[in-house]
């Protein structure tokens, strides 16, 4: 039977903090510097404990630490689903050439954060293929 599997990858960070060196002055901006980053939506006055210009684009730990509210933290996730995982069937085994079952599955629904990618794997009954999202 065939299966299927995915992985959501994150590129790789070369500094320490690359969410506060891209100098992102919006959420979009934010997000897509890496998909580690996180943004508060709290206005910059009420929060950073002591800095003049908090930046609002940053790890969510730091965020938090720093006195952003948690519940206005955006860092969203990847998420993969699958709507529709019918079995495999044989090429004569349907009642019409529409009926008949030669991947798993058939639907799925992916959702990328801004700056992730996934290397998608399907498996048909005779071989296997590859698909990347970004």
């Amino acid at each position: 039977t065939g299966s299927f599997w995915m992985i959501v990858l994150s590129r790789p960070s070369p500094g320490l903090n690359l969410c506060m060196s891209g100098s992102a002055t919006s959420c979009e901006e934010c997000l897509l510097i890496h998909p580690r980053c996180a943004w508060c939506a709290q206005e910059v006055r009420t929060f950073g404990r002591g800095r003049s210009l908090p930046s609002r684009c940053d790890f969510s730990q730091n965020l938090e630490r720093r006195g952003c509210d948690v519940r206005l933290i955006e860092s969203p996730t990847s998420s993969v689903s699958v709507l529709q995982d019918r079995p495999l069937s044989s090429k004569g085994s349907g009642s019409s050439q529409y009926d008949v079952v030669q991947i798993r599955p058939q639907k799925i629904s992916v959702s990328l954060r801004p700056g992730a990618y996934a290397l998608l794997v399907v498996y048909e009954e005779t071989s296997c293929v590859f698909s990347i999202f970004h």
